[in-house]
């Protein structure tokens, strides 16, 4: 009978303490960003399905969603200018990162996992932050991948 209870409470532990990427998306980001990942309301806001803000190091979504952001931002070719409230004072480290493993591997988004430990590491890194990133700012700290041109190995 103790082995059944210490089985059944090591159980609900660790469901309990497990993330849903995909429930903390649709509870924090789907009102702005659709439960599609496509922009709610027809678009008004900035997609994260095949966006190439969600490619290449996770260090620049994790500081978004940590910080913000403000201020005209492309995405997807298309231009927006709005303000993305900091997320890092209410969502502690592992539910950013089951949110971000969500969001970059969802909707064509190829990303890598994201770990507890990456948001741990970033959050530190840019504890003294007190605004909101704007788009050269977040770029010249972490660009985008670069896109390879349908242009190459040509001669003159």
């Amino acid at each position: 009978m103790i082995r059944l209870w210490l089985g059944l409470t090591a159980t609900l532990a660790l469901t309990a303490t497990a993330q849903d990427g995909g429930q903390l998306y649709g509870t924090y980001c789907g009102a702005c960003h659709a439960p599609n990942g496509e922009g709610a309301t027809g678009g008004q806001f900035p997609p994260l399905a095949g966006s190439e803000w969600m490619e290449g190091s996770a260090d620049r979504a994790i500081q978004i969603v940590l910080h913000g952001m403000q201020g005209p931002v492309e995405v997807k070719g298309k231009a927006y200018n709005l303000i993305m409230p900091p997320q890092g004072m209410m969502l502690p480290d592992d539910q950013i990162a089951a949110i971000l493993t969500h969001v970059r591997s969802s909707w064509g988004n190829k990303g890598d996992k994201v770990t507890p430990e990456m948001v741990k590491k970033a959050r530190a890194k840019t504890a003294s932050r007190k605004s909101p990133w704007t788009a050269p700012e977040i770029l010249k700290d972490y660009p985008l991948p670069k896109r390879e041109s349908a242009l190459r190995n040509l001669t003159s």
